[in-house]
């Protein structure tokens, strides 16, 4: 991850939730996954980008201006995981870029709304039902 950080910093931004709201979601993902707290959608992630349905978000960064690292979890296993991501982006107006792909690790670059950005969702051990998420925007200027 630290790679895609440092590319998308040398190439360089959500919907409301009580929390009551993200407690409940937090329900749906196995017990293997092991949320401990989850955090409401920061208001630097755009509304209009998708996230799989049922992703608990955990941690928010923003290491440098106008750079945003998310982490979470996705209750999905790592193929459906990706796939959501190749599939819904386009739709919601961002371009998928090149990916790849290694045991365990699926990740793709996009740009598109004003940003460019980076996903990555890879396997939780012992825990198929689950995946771990790392998501970076870097707002363009």
């Amino acid at each position: 991850m630290a790679a895609l950080v440092v590319v998308l910093a040398a190439a360089c931004g959500g919907g409301d939730k009580s929390t009551a709201s993200v407690a409940a979601e937090t329900r749906k993902l196995p017990a293997c996954a092991g949320v401990r707290k989850p955090i409401m959608r920061p208001e630097e992630l755009p509304k209009g980008l998708p996230l799989p349905p049922g992703t608990i978000l955990t941690s928010a960064q923003t290491p440098f201006p106008g750079q945003l690292v998310l982490r979470g979890v996705i209750p999905a296993e790592l193929g459906d995981a990706a796939s959501f991501f190749r599939d819904e982006l386009p739709g919601a107006g961002y371009e998928v870029g090149r990916g790849d792909s290694e045991r365990g690790e699926v990740e793709a670059l996009f740009t598109g709304e004003g940003l460019r950005g980076g996903w990555r969702v890879n396997a939780i051990a012992r825990c198929p039902e689950a995946v771990g998420l790392v998501l970076v925007i870097v707002q363009q200027a």
